[in-house]
């Protein structure tokens, strides 16, 4: 069986992209892998406290794009995927479409900033003005993640999805 959710809206000068999954792929790769709980299926669209949560950033002008909303992949993992060029570096956070306290996901200390491939970082969900800093390092798509697995410290990474 395969299931597919797959969603793109150009904004200026970027594609913005959904997921896109199939069940019949590795699970050790949790960020393409539907799994089924006593939840329900992922991935579901992503809600925190009863919002809808986004990858929202500055290409943009910070709008809340359904496109950018974030996919639950796991449980209290959530993931949006964006299209960049190489070298394309982005402000970014993770947020509801009203900034809500709680929902407002941006970096915890300066040093959790910026933010790399492989990399970890620690959120503060409760941020102001607290963007995380962000620069593609080739052409193509990236998944942006927000762990929230521990709600005392969020994490925030990206990885390059398998092609």
């Amino acid at each position: 069986m395969r299931l597919s959710v797959i969603s793109a809206v150009l904004v200026s000068g970027i594609l913005v992209t959904g997921c896109g999954l199939t069940s019949s792929e590795s699970p050790s790769e949790p960020e393409k892998t539907a799994t089924t709980t006593t939840s329900g299926a992922y991935p579901k669209p992503a809600e925190l406290n009863g919002k809808a949560v986004y990858l929202r950033t500055d290409l943009d002008l910070w709008q809340v794009a359904e496109s950018a909303r974030l996919q639950e992949v796991e449980h209290r993992i959530y993931r949006a995927n964006l299209s960049l060029k190489s070298q394309q570096q982005l402000s970014f956070r993770f947020a509801d479409k009203d900034w809500s306290k709680g929902i407002n996901c941006g970096y915890k200390t300066k040093k959790d900033r910026k933010v790399m491939v492989g990399k970890t970082v620690e959120a503060n969900c409760s941020a102001l003005f607290e963007n995380f800093i962000f620069t593609a390092e080739a052409e193509g798509s990236y998944s942006f993640f927000l762990d929230k697995r521990d709600p005392n410290n969020p994490k925030v990474y990206v990885k390059r999805p398998k092609t």
